[in-house]
């Protein structure tokens, strides 16, 4: 059989898929890990004097499955409300190009909405 390279529209998805139970599963440490402390500003206090060079990764870690998402979902919305058109009509969001394109600018809003999250 022929191997064939994903394409970008795969890895989207496969990507938005991932990140669906990613997010959760980042919020749920954090909470068993303040529900253990007690106190959550003394555990963000407490992170940022011992692991500053921790704390902007971990807010990209928090923020960009949350936003990947998110987009994406504003991507399939797009999708569902556009029209599809027929098969001589090439005008669709769906036709591969557009679909393509609409999954490079997801993945680079992402990051950079990601990256500006977590530097506030």
């Amino acid at each position: 059989p022929v191997q064939h390279a994903p394409n970008m529209l795969c890895s989207s998805c496969i990507a938005r898929a991932k990140t669906a139970p990613a997010a959760p599963s980042v919020g749920f440490a954090a909470a068993g890990y303040i529900a253990l402390t007690g106190d959550l500003p003394g555990a963000l206090a407490s992170f940022k004097t011992n692991y500053p060079l921790l704390v902007f990764p971990t807010k990209l870690l928090i923020s960009f499955p949350l936003v990947y998402h998110y987009l994406g979902g504003m991507r399939h919305f797009a999708w569902d409300l556009h029209k599809i058109g027929n098969q001589a009509d090439k005008t669709s969001l769906l036709e591969t190009p557009k679909v393509e394109q609409s999954s490079q600018v997801l993945l680079g809003a992402s990051l950079a909405l990601s990256v500006l999250a977590a530097i506030l």
